[in-house]
């Protein structure tokens, strides 16, 4: 990424390609539910995507919640409790 684009991002796109993140690394790479959301997380703060890995953490929760199997609920709750 160029001087300008890293300059010029603006925080708060979609999270769109860090769910897909989470879901593929999770459900097909079988990776666990807490080291598949930090993953996700981290790349979203890096990309500029999230202010803050806990507004991430939060936001991608939200997302997620609704998508994932109802027995990964507890796990994702205790992932997005243990990002700082």
């Amino acid at each position: 990424m160029g001087f300008l684009s890293k300059l010029f991002r603006r925080s708060g796109g979609g999270t769109k390609k860090y769910e897909d993140m989470f879901m593929e690394a999770h459900y097909t790479f079988k990776q666990s539910v807490e080291y598949a959301f930090k993953t996700a997380v981290e790349a979203g703060v890096k990309d500029g995507v999230f202010e803050s890995a806990e507004a991430g953490a939060e936001t991608l929760y939200n997302a997620l919640i609704d998508k994932i199997e109802p027995e990964d609920k507890a796990e994702l709750e205790k992932a997005k409790s243990r990002i700082r």
